[in-house]
């Protein structure tokens, strides 16, 4: 399930750059979520799941979905308009896991044991070799830098939330206020600060229903029942594959280069997963885990 998650969640670097054509950020944003909240609700009317709210539902879930919907992306679109290159943006986007971690182990006592701590951030500097190539531009935008550590505090705390206040929610019925209250707040960012014209291309009609059906329903579904069942910190390790994604499908489809700095990041990020999601515990006979193994607190 998790390799199905990533390949969906990274085809929205593709999708979203065609949309993008044909409508202003924050009014793309906010139609794909009110269409996202729409299939959601009908999805729970097919399987005839009825939504179950109270007060304290509403608020969990809407504290969480303006961290993962409204905070994150607004911080990242806001990051790309101010000059970022793209390559730093995902290597500072990188670091959610090892923040995850941080704040997981130090807040929430979590154990996380040495192996994966080395995972953490051998998966980083996996990263930063499939970025490499575009991980800086003649300047440097602080103004981009700023908004990407929003972006990154925004998609960071909103897993955690996710995992920690809403893990108990009917995930219909939490993902739809997610989605509904976040879409009502980029909508009235979109009233300030765009123009909110639309071009109704058929090539942007199919990027606003992909994003919003497979990404944001299908793919979310399966980011919030993987993070239901696992550790922040493991989820989000294969977030570092969707760059090394993108970079093959334009190798594959638009014949963009492959360099073998970026080959080797790939490689590097498998062996991070590896360490991270505990695959090594079948070599445990040569590598004892209790060598390496730690609790805090």
């Amino acid at each position: 399930m998790p390799i199905i998650f990533v390949f969906l969640w990274a085809s929205a670097a593709f999708i979203i750059k065609a949309g993008l054509q044909y409508a202003e950020p924050m009014t793309f944003l906010s139609m794909r979520l009110f269409i996202a909240s729409a299939l959601v609700l009908g999805i729970a009317l097919v399987m005839r799941t009825p939504l179950v709210f109270s007060w304290k539902t509403f608020i969990r879930s809407s504290v969480t979905g303006i961290f993962i919907q409204v905070t994150y992306l607004v911080g990242f679109f806001t990051a790309l308009t101010h000059g970022i290159s793209p390559g730093l943006l995902t290597l500072i986007l990188g670091a959610q896991p090892i923040v995850s971690g941080l704040i997981s182990s130090t807040i929430f006592k979590e154990r996380i044991n040495a192996y994966q701590w080395i995972g953490l951030v051998v998966g980083l500097i996996g990263l930063s070799f499939v970025v490499l190539h575009s991980l800086f531009s003649n300047t440097t935008s602080w103004m981009g830098v700023f908004w990407s550590v929003i972006a990154l505090l925004g998609i960071t705390l909103g897993t955690i939330f996710q995992k920690r206040l809403c893990g108990q929610i009917d995930l219909s019925t939490n993902i739809f206020i997610q989605y509904f209250v976040s879409a009502v707040i980029l909508l009235v960012l979109a009233y300030f600060f765009d123009s909110m014209k639309v071009q109704w291309t058929g090539m942007f009609i199919f990027s606003l229903g992909w994003t919003a059906a497979i990404v944001s329903v299908a793919a979310t579904y399966i980011l919030y029942t993987l993070v239901k069942k696992g550790r922040v910190i493991q989820v989000t390790s294969w977030l570092y594959t969707i760059p090394a994604i993108v970079a093959s499908v334009d190798y594959f489809l638009f014949d963009q280069l492959l360099s073998p700095v970026a080959i080797g990041g790939m490689i590097v990020i498998i062996c991070s997963l590896v360490l991270v999601n505990g695959y090594y515990e079948r070599f445990k006979k040569f590598f004892p885990a209790r060598w390496f193994s730690f609790s805090r607190g």
